[in-house]
């Protein structure tokens, strides 16, 4: 059983001692029951007590005179706390708190999987079907590129993997139909769905128009959404299902001149915590991967590219490790994974410092485009850099 320990924050280092004796007392403690099989560590301890003390108004419960820590309070009481927080709409995406959704985390191996990844003619989709495959799984792949799909089959069936390659176009009701129908047909069921495939646009919003947007909302969340909703039969007759959804860091943090991606990143990552907790009644794991710049050929196939910050994609992380990064956060059940260092820091900041990184790309913005900055205050504008090029 695991134990929340509290004590005055300035007296945190002298105390780990006395609260490691009390966790260990606590977990020794028939009153308390057995420990579980997975626990938390100190330091994860400290912060979800500070987290529920400033969330509640209130101590989580009075001192223990006759104990070394000065406050004991028993797992389950914190789960409690925890779910009725949930129940008033009042507990967000706290960061000291993430890891509690790792307790129920279904650990699973990929010999046996049966998969099915969507995008997967190139880029990270492609890594991850050759990946899974060499990993024992059976793959299908779908993608709108035949001849990209036909291309990772033979790569795939030359390893001696088995895997079945759809052309499908995800946005299309019929093909999404059609794409589970064969799938299950040909593996007999469905155990990981992987939303992968998406589009991008970049530009700013007042020069784009009704139609991108819907296009990119279309392919990157209703396709998906839709596509788990088709798949919820098969998966839950699946063995150690999942579904996990492949969203971006901007689906934590909006980036200027990628307004649609962005919007439609955001929206996949609040259903995928919307339906984690829906899906906990099937068994079903639902998973969500945050990664940041990854070296694919995204930048060529754009809906736009008006804008004037330089993204070089060559830059990126190789679509190998970002895919290897999936699938070890499927087999550990990971529920949120940030992939790669600019990913990480950028969302770490803006978890504390919103408003400065708010300002930072402002500033940005404004260098860009001074020279309609300048028309706009009414001063001779001059082209900026950017705009020259």
């Amino acid at each position: 059983m695991c134990v929340l320990y509290r004590s005055p924050r300035n007296r945190y280092n002298r105390q780990d001692d006395h609260a490691r004796g009390a966790l260990r007392s606590a977990e020794d403690s028939s009153e308390l029951g057995p420990a579980p099989s997975r626990s938390i560590s100190l330091p994860q301890v400290r912060l979800l007590g500070l987290a529920l003390t400033e969330l509640t108004g209130a101590p989580l419960s009075d001192p223990a005179p006759d104990s070394s820590a000065s406050c004991i309070i028993c797992f389950r009481r914190t789960i409690a706390v925890l779910e009725y927080l949930v129940d008033l709409g009042c507990l967000g995406s706290i960061g000291p708190i993430h890891f509690i959704g790792k307790l129920g985390a279904m650990r699973r191996s990929l010999p046996g999987r049966r998969m099915l990844i969507t995008g997967g003619s190139r880029g990270i989709g492609r890594s991850l079907a050759e990946l899974a495959a060499t990993g024992g799984a059976s793959v299908a792949v779908a993608a709108r590129s035949n001849l990209g799909l036909q291309e990772v089959a033979e790569a795939i069936r030359s390893r001696g993997a088995d895997v079945l390659a759809i052309a499908a176009d995800v946005t299309s009701p019929e093909d999404r139909h059609r794409l589970v129908d064969e799938v299950v047909e040909r593996f007999g069921g469905l155990d990981v769905l992987i939303n992968n495939a998406g589009v991008g646009s970049f530009g700013h919003f007042a020069d784009s128009s009704e139609a991108v947007l819907r296009q990119v909302m279309e392919v990157n969340f209703f396709s998906p959404a839709e596509l788990i909703r088709l798949c919820l039969p098969a998966l839950r007759q699946g063995n150690q299902p999942a579904v996990v959804n492949v969203a971006s860091m901007c689906g934590r943090r909006g980036l200027p001149a990628w307004p649609e991606y962005s919007a439609s990143k955001f929206a996949l990552c609040g259903l995928t915590e919307s339906l984690r907790a829906e899906m906990a009644r099937f068994d079903i794991d639902v998973l969500l991967i945050l990664p940041g710049l990854t070296r694919t050929d995204l930048g060529s196939h754009l809906l736009r590219n008006a804008g004037r910050l330089k993204i070089d994609f060559t830059e990126g992380m190789q679509p190998q490790e970002v895919a290897r990064q999936i699938l070890h956060a499927l087999e550990r059940g990971r529920t949120e994974t940030v992939i790669g260092r600019e990913a990480h820091w950028m969302l770490r900041i803006n978890r504390f410092l919103p408003r400065l990184v708010d300002r930072l790309m402002a500033r940005k913005v404004r260098r860009l485009y001074a020279d309609e900055v300048k028309e706009h205050r009414g001063q001779p504008a001059e082209p900026s850099a950017a705009a020259q090029k």
